[in-house]
């Protein structure tokens, strides 16, 4: 039985070869898609869960409030809160702190090779799964002189020698290189890790040996690290947080009476299953968690990647369909043999099957070769070796019986409820199923529409973005940082000898990025307010244009101690109105200060935000450490070498790294773009699949109609009025389409220009190109075989029964 079935599927695919070559292409970009897809998904999913006790871990994290009552989220804490809960809160076992190292080198002869360093309590070892192949689990990280480093470090600097006992001098930003000895050495970390490292020392090091910088380190109010709680597996969370608020309510108390200006700032601590912070947008990951991501991004790209393939399955539906009236014989014989709905539907379905299965094997050659494409596009580590795993191995087989199922079962039932005497006089009309196909066609033009409104909407706000006046110089700028210990006695000296390079123009220096803190203008606190401190180069390198007053100079000595410039905003959200900006009185923290410039309002940040108010002041305490360098036009790679040798010269040990200043503003905007190209990459597969299906419909319309357009051709119809006849139709159809996309398209697409202060208008014109587009697409499509149609000669037309 099953042999015959596949002899006739076989069969009937051979036979319409061009309804078969459609539905396959279209089914092999559907699965490709869902297949580089699910990939990213399951990657998303898997998330630290090679940790066994994983689901008995969570991280600490905190609701907050400021003084004036607003309330944020931060998955920051300090030092004391993982001891004191698990001292005082029954359930929890145990606690580890994570801090990353900052600009961390491992000195190998004269070079010193960048190393990503993690600070962590000696518990790190028993409450994750991280494998140690050489040395002692227990006793690695009790001794502060002990370093844990990764098998690709061991292999690194030791090769296939044992590294236990071996020593590596250990330094922050080049400097104070300490020697450590490697007490263990793990299995490198799995890239679907959010704690990443190549060295582990013990937390102790960041410590304060100093008593009173010790108390300032343990407030409860300081968010500098992770902190990850070992629960037990029968404690009730709910009640371990109502507990862990008497404890912190303690604290916090005390806290605000030995610092009188905390009084109105509160903080709520609460526990994140481990499992889910990867996925969590609202505690962002930092301090050496890395891969942070959004809920919100499988789940786009899982809708995305069904739309695309239901698009192919509409294909799949639409020919079957259209072809099934051809079959009607075919089917009334069996019948009138014995034949039952129910084998006729498990004939039909295993058509589907094996269909879908010749669709998949290209697919999976296909999501091969686009895998490092993919991966690069979604910033995602997908390896290779993840294509054929059990899992996805499991997943691309039920997808394969989903689609099999879902694009064979509505034809099957239809074809199988085929009465037999009508099928066989050819007297069977299907109206509700040519309705359908309609429906179906409406359905993918109109995402198509969605699709390509989306893609005009979301490029145009790019090119908005990009070519926008920004009120300050970007281009052929170059930034890089300064070793923050040595900021004072490095930067004047390498400033004037950058200074002196031929290709160099200007050099600058400034703190740094948008640090903020509270001023009192007139007696009236301000919110918190973006602050730099720079030299007196910094706004003219970026030529940001001076409104009143002048620039900040060091020929002026009030300028090393009080004096400051202002933006715009600064004056318009708190100076009073009617009030002169400079003689307004302006302290912050005891220091009175006069404004003594004003600039033009810039967009320094992101367009997602408005221009807050800004404050500069001259660096005279050695914190302008990101030194900025405009380079002459046309000679970036000369002159980014001229500069690295310097830098060489000043910092030996530690790598430069550089960053061009509009790379620097685009980053801000780096979700967004790579979002922008999944909807380019998607739109246009959308759209192929659509035209595909169109095509096949459009030819077999042109075949069903083959003596009517031979008796048209003979009474005079021209190839223009017959083509015109095959494509209205579709036409029709598409301009349906186009009518319910606009609206859907104008939803969703001002929704996300939400998320911009700054934003293009969704005019009119946008609509009307993408329907315009959508109706060119579909004709070029259509017009093919109608055209072809037309021309055929009608001696061969009118002979065809």
């Amino acid at each position: 039985m099953i042999r015959n079935y596949l002899k006739i599927a076989i069969r009937s695919l051979v036979k319409n070869k061009i309804y078969s070559l459609v539905n396959i292409v279209s089914l092999t970009l559907g699965l490709t898609v869902m297949l580089l897809v699910s990939l990213y998904v399951s990657d998303d999913l898997s998330f630290d869960r090679f940790h066994e006790k994983g689901n008995q871990i969570y991280r600490l994290v905190q609701n907050v409030k400021d003084a004036d009552g607003n309330e944020g989220k931060m998955g920051n804490t300090g030092l004391p809160q993982g001891k004191a809960f698990k001292d005082a809160v029954p359930g929890i076992k145990d606690f580890c702190r994570f801090k990353n190292g900052w600009n961390t080198l491992v000195q190998k002869g004269n070079e010193g090779i960048k190393e990503k360093l993690m600070y962590a309590d000696p518990s790190i070892l028993s409450m994750f799964s991280f494998e140690v192949i050489e040395g002692s689990k227990s006793q690695a990280l009790t001794d502060q002189n002990n370093v844990i480093i990764s098998q690709k470090v061991k292999e690194k600097y030791f090769g296939a020698e044992s590294a236990i006992g071996k020593v590596l001098n250990i330094g922050d930003e080049g400097s104070d290189f300490k020697p450590f000895v490697v007490a263990a050495v793990l299995k490198d970390i799995p890239q679907n890790s959010s704690i990443q490292f190549d060295l582990l020392l013990s937390i102790e090091h960041i410590i304060p040996k100093d008593p009173q910088q010790r108390a300032n380190q343990e407030s409860w109010y300081n968010a500098s690290l992770n902190t990850f709680l070992w629960v037990d597996e029968k404690a009730n969370i709910d009640l371990v947080e109502k507990k862990m608020a008497k404890v912190s309510e303690k604290y916090i108390t005390q806290s605000k009476k030995d610092s009188p200006h905390l009084s109105k700032y509160d903080a709520k601590f609460l526990l994140q299953p481990f499992y889910r912070m990867h996925l969590d947008p609202e505690y962002y990951a930092t301090n050496g968690l890395e891969y942070w991501s959004d809920i919100r991004y499988p789940k786009i790209l899982s809708a995305v990647a069904l739309l695309v393939l239901i698009i192919a399955c509409i294909n799949f539906i639409n020919l079957t369909l259209a072809r099934s009236l051809k079959r009607t014989k075919e089917i009334g014989i069996r019948k009138t043999n014995g034949s039952t709905n129910q084998q006729l539907l498990l004939q039909f379905l295993g058509e589907s099957f094996l269909l879908t299965f010749l669709a998949a094997i290209p697919a999976v050659f296909f999501a091969q070769a686009f895998l490092p494409s993919f991966s690069e596009l979604t910033n995602k580590h997908l390896e290779l070796r993840n294509l054929f795993s059990i899992q996805s191995i499991s997943i691309f087989v039920g997808i394969i019986i989903l689609v099999s199922v879902l694009a064979g079962f509505y034809p099957a039932i239809i074809m199988a409820r085929f009465q037999p005497i009508k099928s066989l006089k050819g007297q069977l009309k299907f109206s509700s199923g040519q309705t359908f196909r309609k429906a179906l066609i409406v359905f993918q033009f109109v995402m198509a529409g969605v699709l390509i409104t989306a893609t005009i909407v979301v490029s145009r706000q790019f090119d908005y973005i990009a070519n926008k006046e920004l009120g300050y110089k970007t281009n052929n700028i170059l930034r890089f940082w300064l070793p923050w210990e040595q900021i004072a006695t490095l930067s004047p000296k390498l400033k004037h000898e950058l200074s002196q390079l031929p290709l160099v123009k200007k050099v600058s220096a400034k703190s740094g990025d948008w640090n903020s803190t509270m001023y009192e203008v007139e007696g009236t606190k301000t919110e918190y307010t973006y602050y730099e401190h720079i030299d007196e180069n910094h706004l003219q390198l970026l030529q940001i244009p001076l409104l009143k007053g002048r620039y900040l100079s060091s020929k002026y000595a009030l300028d090393t101690v009080s004096n400051i410039i202002v933006n715009e905003s600064f004056v318009k959200k708190y100076v009073p109105k009617g009030k002169d900006p400079f003689t307004v009185k302006i302290t912050q923290q005891g220091t009175a200060m006069n404004i003594v410039g004003i600039v033009k309002d810039f967009h320094y940040a992101s367009f997602k935000e408005n221009i807050k108010p800004i404050v500069w002041g001259l660096d005279t305490r050695g914190q302008a450490g990101c030194i900025h360098v405009e380079i002459a036009d046309n000679q970036q790679q000369a002159a980014v070498e001229s500069i690295k040798k310097v830098y060489k010269k000043f910092v030996p040990y530690l790598p430069i790294e550089y960053q061009f200043l509009e790379d620097f503003r685009m980053e801000k905007y780096a979700d967004d773009l790579r979002w922008k190209q999944v909807l380019n990459f998607t739109s246009g597969i959308a759209i192929l699949i659509a035209c595909l299906g169109l095509f096949g419909l459009a030819t077999f319309s042109a075949e069903v109609r083959t003596k009517e357009i031979g008796i048209r051709k003979v009474l005079g119809a021209s190839v223009t009025s017959i083509a015109a006849m095959l494509s209205k139709d579709f036409l029709k159809l598409i301009i349906i389409a186009f009518i319910i996309s606009a609206p859907i398209a104008y939803y969703f697409m001002n929704q996300w220009l939400q998320d911009f202060v700054y934003k293009i208008e969704m005019k009119w014109w946008i609509f009307a190109v993408s329907g315009l587009l959508v109706c060119a697409i579909a004709l070029l499509t259509v017009s093919y075989q109608a055209i072809k149609a037309a021309l055929t000669n009608p001696v061969k037309s009118l002979k065809i029964e």
